[in-house]
């Protein structure tokens, strides 16, 4: 299992861009630990929702999932499968929080889809 952390943060700081990487054709799934900070102090996620949303390489399409959290974390299982169409590199990524009614973005992180060597 592919488990890989990041630390966003909803004020959009420029900060220094963070790498995720998946792999095409890997089975067991990637899980993304999300840490989520608001002006760099612990966002409590508690009664929120968060979605990972993320372009995927080269203008495929989007890749879009429901996390669940638990403090300051937000946590995804991403699906390969689903994710990972096209290899390549996207940095329209971000995590999706939303309150009621109130909707916010973290700043922005690269994904990087290694090929398979399939193809």
């Amino acid at each position: 299992m592919n488990v890989q952390e990041i630390s966003l943060d909803v004020t959009k700081k420029p900060s220094t861009l963070q790498m995720v990487y998946l792999g095409q054709g890997d089975r067991g799934g990637t899980t993304l630990r999300c840490h989520v900070y608001d002006d760099g102090g612990a966002l409590a996620l508690g009664g929120m929702t968060a979605k990972l949303k993320m372009r995927k390489p080269k203008g495929a399409g989007y890749y879009t999932c429901q996390g669940s959290v638990s403090g300051n974390v937000a946590t995804f299982a991403i699906d390969e499968s689903s994710a990972c169409t096209q290899a390549g590199t996207t940095d329209v990524a971000y995590v999706e929080i939303t309150s009621g009614s109130a909707r916010t973005s973290t700043n922005r992180f690269r994904v990087v889809v290694l090929e398979s060597a399939e193809g």
